[in-house]
């Protein structure tokens, strides 16, 4: 018999394993949340057995992971977590804005001359 499990189940086995792992989740565990045995999910993590549909919309539903993170990589892991690219633009507005309210604050210091 033909092994016809591709290089892409073997990428979204690892990631598979990644969210497990990352979740800090036992083999046992992770079937639970998933709903599927739990002799599947070493099958699943080596890249041996399909990923079930119903094991991605679990985890996006109860653990709110990015089903287009597990399939493609793409996407952050947790749903809506923003990138590092969001985050430093979000710290640059929120630096632009302290240096603003410190230059009004030593606006209102100086004293009003009548």
């Amino acid at each position: 018999m033909r092994n016809n499990h591709t290089e892409v189940d073997q990428k979204i086995g690892k990631r598979f394993h990644l969210v497990r792992r990352h979740l800090e989740l036992t083999q046992a565990e992770m079937a639970a949340i998933c709903e599927i045995k739990q002799s599947m999910i070493s099958y699943i993590e080596g890249g041996k057995r399909d990923l079930p549909t119903n094991a991605i919309q679990n985890l996006f539903l109860k653990k709110n992971i990015s089903p287009t993170y597990l399939l493609t990589g793409g996407d952050n892991m947790e749903f809506n977590k923003p990138t590092d690219t969001q985050i430093s633009g979000k710290i640059k507005n929120m630096e632009a804005d302290i240096e603003i309210l410190k230059a009004e604050i030593e606006r209102l210091k100086t004293p009003v001359l009548k």
